[in-house]
């Protein structure tokens, strides 16, 4: 059914969602047969209960828009998935990263298992890395956890931090994990540097980070080599001289299946599950410009 109302607009009656819509609203359907769809609902209109109203017994309907109206492209179901998840990566990308990646200040330092890329103005590493082996876990005699942090000797202008850290709320949370190097004394202590340390929430660092450390060791017992990177990025506040970073991420490279998972936290995020904060190394280098491969 096809009408004029007060306002002298066409109107065509959908007999799928059973309302009336404007022209706008619908477009040919195909040459052989020209009937109207809503498109809402992609059914055909006309009066319920009839045939398909054919264009040319409608004088309602301009020639103009009539020639110009066509059937839209249909697509494949995997032309739609690639569409979706274009568009989610897209959500993902506008809410979690800056137009810009940050600029960084940093001096980087090599002690006997990992290398960190300081931070001297955010007073945190942006990244640090190491390989977590079997044998670095699987020794007898481990060495006793130290929990005494100290000034970065290689860095001791910028990483004379104890007091910034005291009563400021926050935990001392290690990069490299200090079990990690448990099997060699130095090791242990070099753990305990503020090169190695970034002010992280409790809520994140006895639970969310905790578990993560538990399952890429879980990995290491598995596959033997896994390479780490791990960081932080932003700046919320500052404890002293320290910014509380905004996130913070870690990537597990497994050598023998050669796949990569990446992680991305708030800092003062709720607790929930690994699979809640799996990412991918392309955002995670679009957030921080630090590469990972």
């Amino acid at each position: 059914m096809v009408t004029i109302d007060g306002y002298g607009n066409t109107t065509v009656f959908c007999d799928g969602c059973e309302n009336l819509h404007t022209v706008e609203d619908a477009w040919p359907r195909g040459r052989t047969r020209p009937g109207l769809r809503c498109l809402h609902y992609g059914r055909t209109v006309g009066e319920v209960g009839t045939n398909p109203i054919r264009l040319k017994n409608c004088t309602a309907y301009t020639k103009r828009r009539q020639a110009t109206l066509s059937d839209p492209p249909k697509r494949t179901r995997f032309q739609m998935a690639v569409a979706k998840a274009a568009m989610l990566t897209a959500i993902v990308l506008a809410v979690s990263v800056p137009a810009k990646t940050p600029k960084y200040d940093t001096l980087s330092v090599r002690h006997k298992f990992y290398t960190s890329a300081f931070d001297t103005t955010l007073r945190y590493p942006v990244v640090v890395r190491w390989w977590a082996t079997q044998a670095m876990l699987t020794c007898s005699g481990r060495s006793a956890r130290e929990d005494d942090f100290d000034p970065d000797p290689l860095l001791a202008k910028w990483t004379d931090l104890d007091k910034d850290y005291k009563g400021s709320g926050y935990d001392r949370g290690h990069n490299m994990p200090a079990f990690d190097n448990g099997c060699d004394s130095s090791g242990n202590h070099e753990c305990f540097l503020y090169s190695n340390v970034t002010p992280q929430t409790a809520r994140l660092n006895r639970g969310d980070w905790k578990e993560l450390e538990n399952y890429t060791r879980s990995k290491v017992m598995e596959y033997d080599s896994v390479k780490v990177w791990c960081g932080s990025v932003g700046a919320v506040k500052k404890i002293g001289r320290v910014s509380v970073p905004r996130q913070c991420w870690k990537v597990i490279w497994v050598k023998k299946t050669r796949t990569y998972e990446a992680y991305l936290f708030d800092n003062d995020g709720p607790s929930t599950t690994l699979q809640a904060h799996r990412t991918t190394t392309a955002i995670l280098y679009k957030l921080t410009g630090i590469k990972t491969k």
